[in-house]
């Protein structure tokens, strides 16, 4: 579970109070949004309060203060990125509003939990694909809404704690190996090794790993 950062927590719970805070993002987050292809209108007006606009630019503002490395300040840059962007294009395609508020109050320390979390898992990758599927998965439960927040905690952490390889496998595993030449497969020991890695997870710990990973992967 990530660490709870309450000084940034009273700051949220203080602009809950009104819908508008009346605070404006900051130019960081600002130019951030802009490569995401936000429009200015979206990030030119006051927070709102519960929006997941709102919710990332705190987080990622909290973050950009602390001391990260050039490569870490740029792996939380990239992941906010895309999951504005996988964020917004879900909007866009639906014609939703991105400046209504999505949560209540109750649901935002939960909100800015998972949020923090995100930023951690990817501080700590090496392979940006990861990164990027961490960004999208973000970005489509967000809008999505109705989140579960410990599921969304595990899946996070999760997929964080495997290689790439094997996400690609359990996504492999969970299309029935569609398209895939079984043979040349099989035969290649990379694969039969993180298959045998997969299953040292156990049978039941597999199943869950595939059946909480299928939506992480999905168009991915």
């Amino acid at each position: 579970m990530a660490k709870t950062n309450n000084k940034l927590l009273n700051n949220i719970s203080k602009n809950t109070l009104a819908e508008s805070s009346g605070d404006t993002i900051s130019a960081g987050f600002a130019a951030l949004m802009g490569f995401a292809g936000i429009p200015e209108a979206l990030f030119l007006t006051p927070i709102v309060r519960g929006t997941t606009i709102g919710i990332v630019s705190y987080c990622y503002d909290e973050f950009i203060q602390r001391r990260l490395s050039k490569r870490e300040s740029q792996k939380v840059e990239n992941v906010t990125k895309i999951a504005l962007q996988t964020y917004y294009e879900l909007a866009e395609k639906d014609e939703h509003n991105a400046m209504v508020s999505q949560f209540d109050d109750s649901q935002l320390k939960y909100a800015y939990e998972v949020s923090e979390n995100l930023m951690l898992t990817a501080i700590r990758q090496s392979e940006q694909t990861k990164v990027e599927i961490l960004g999208r998965y973000y970005g489509r439960q967000f809008y999505k809404g109705n989140i579960d927040w410990q599921d969304m905690h595990q899946m996070i952490t999760m997929a964080g704690s495997l290689t790439l390889r094997q996400l690609v496998m359990i996504r492999l595993i969970a299309d029935d190996f569609k398209g895939l030449d079984s043979k040349s497969f099989i035969g290649n020991p990379s694969a039969c090794v993180e298959i045998n890695r997969l299953l040292d997870y156990g049978i039941w710990k597999k199943m869950v790993l595939l059946l909480a990973l299928m939506t992480l992967l999905h168009h991915s």
